[in-house]
């Protein structure tokens, strides 16, 4: 996948575009916006400027706002199957935290002004740089965790109980991460950070998602650095 950079290329399904005479209005299949415009895919989808610059983060809000999943793991998996996603990029910094506040307010938690929350879990994941396990020794994944528990809770530096489980829980996901042996790998951190943290759930905020028994990785054979049987996600 080359996360939707191709020009040529339909950010949504990778399809080729086309260019049509005369001008239609059209609604993005992204934001739901109305355009008039000429370019759309050979399979019909039109996408609109904004959601061609900015793919991967719209990408995010688009399923998570429109999926009833209760399982983080899904809708994870769901965004992270878009061709909008490439196999490393700084986005999975935001879907960890996305794919676990939907799936927490899917299974019944409260979260007020969901799409308010959402926006501001997707801005925090931004600002987690690319490559941080590298230049820091951390993940970007448990971090990731931490921002969905942090906006759940409403975490601030006056908070008591929700400042010391929010730590823990960064730290749980860090521990889970760094027990399977590299090299470092977006999807297994992903995984992880979201199998831990939604298990927390349960014990945090008596919230009880759905979590698949036997986590599988479909995206193996897209990493050259995969360590197979190694990873407890790689398919049997």
């Amino acid at each position: 996948m080359d996360g939707g950079k191709n020009p040529d290329t339909c950010v949504l399904c990778g399809a080729p575009l086309k260019v049509i005479h005369p001008a239609e209005v059209m609604y993005c299949a992204i934001c739901g916006k109305k355009y008039t415009d000429v370019v759309v895919c050979k399979d019909g989808h039109y996408i609109c400027e904004h959601c061609r610059k900015n793919p991967g983060k719209e990408m995010i809000r688009y399923i998570c706002m429109r999926t009833e999943s209760k399982d983080p793991i899904e809708i994870a998996t769901e965004i992270m199957s878009t061709p909008v996603i490439a196999f490393r990029q700084q986005e999975h910094h935001s879907i960890v935290a996305a794919s676990l506040l939907t799936a927490y307010k899917n299974s019944g938690g409260g979260v007020g002004d969901f799409k308010a929350l959402l926006n501001e879990a997707m801005k925090r994941g931004a600002h987690i740089p690319y490559l941080i396990q590298m230049e820091t020794g951390t993940s970007g994944g448990a971090l990731s965790a931490g921002i969905f528990h942090s906006v759940v809770t409403g975490l601030n530096t006056h908070s008591k109980e929700s400042w010391t489980r929010g730590g823990k829980l960064v730290a749980e996901c860090l521990m889970g991460i760094s027990e399977i042996e590299g090299p470092c790998c977006c999807k297994r951190c992903t995984f992880t950070a979201i199998n831990v943290t939604a298990k927390k759930c349960e014990e945090y905020f008596n919230v009880s998602m759905e979590i698949p028994e036997n986590i599988v990785c479909t995206f193996s054979k897209n990493n050259g650095e995969c360590i197979k049987e190694r990873c407890p996600y790689f398919p049997a």
